[in-house]
């Protein structure tokens, strides 16, 4: 979890990687990935990117880390 971070921030050697990431136990395990690489130029974020201002829902995918999905939460509006 975390190699495009870690290829990212090690070819922005005068820039800053911000790397997004809303589930706890992914967040985790980039956090620790970026410390063990060195990487002090990349700010990793738990939150998620939507088009919904606030909390979302984080739909867990049984099939893998990659089909997690964020969505509004369930108000009657789309």
């Amino acid at each position: 979890i975390g190699s495009f971070a870690v290829y990212a921030g090690r070819r922005a050697d005068r820039g800053r990687v911000v790397t997004v990431e809303p589930a706890a136990d992914s967040f985790e395990l980039l956090a620790d990935n970026l410390t063990r690489n060195g990487l002090s130029n990349v700010t990793p974020l738990r939150a998620a990117v939507t088009g919904t201002v606030g909390r979302v829902a984080l739909h867990r995918s049984a099939v893998g880390t990659g089909h997690h999905t964020a969505t509004a939460p369930a108000d009657g509006r789309s």
